[in-house]
């Protein structure tokens, strides 16, 4: 696994100064990856995305109350503890106009597929650059639970 630097933490609404520690900006896709308390499941997620992944880079997204993850170095903010869907938009707002597209997935998931990065950003180019794709996970036919967007989709929303 790649050594990357340290989460760390902030209370401002701005988190363009913390997304930059151990993120390459010159990918295209971001992967944000909010967790609490299930350290265990980030190794497995993060070492399954490092072995798969091509272009892609992972953000973890930790609540500032949660010590859960002293000690483990890959990219990624603290904030303030809120709702899922706070803090995914929170984060890729900041995020947006940096990256092509932005992928939620859940500490929980195993990457399986070999350049699975490369097949989802080749199905986006195949969209025109704009879109949301939800590959398949075989675990629910109702919510998608890992989804990608263009960037140019949050950015309008």
């Amino acid at each position: 696994m790649t050594e990357m630097k340290d989460v760390e933490s902030t209370d401002s609404q701005d988190l363009s100064h913390i997304v930059s520690h151990g993120i390459d900006y010159t990918s295209d896709l971001i992967v944000l990856l909010p967790t609490r308390g299930r350290r265990d499941n980030v190794i497995r997620c993060a070492t399954s995305f490092s072995e798969t992944s091509v272009r892609a880079q992972l953000l973890l997204i930790t609540d500032d109350d949660d010590n859960s993850y002293d000690g483990l170095s890959y990219p990624g903010v603290t904030i303030p503890r809120m709702t899922l869907s706070g803090k995914l938009n929170r984060v890729a707002m900041e995020l947006a106009d940096s990256f092509k597209a932005l992928m939620f997935t859940a500490d929980d998931h195993v990457f399986r597929t070999s350049s699975w990065d490369e097949v989802m950003m080749s199905k986006l180019d195949d969209m025109g650059g704009t879109g949301i794709l939800y590959p398949d996970n075989s675990r629910r036919a109702d919510v998608p639970e890992c989804w990608m967007v263009s960037s140019d989709i949050v950015m309008a929303l």
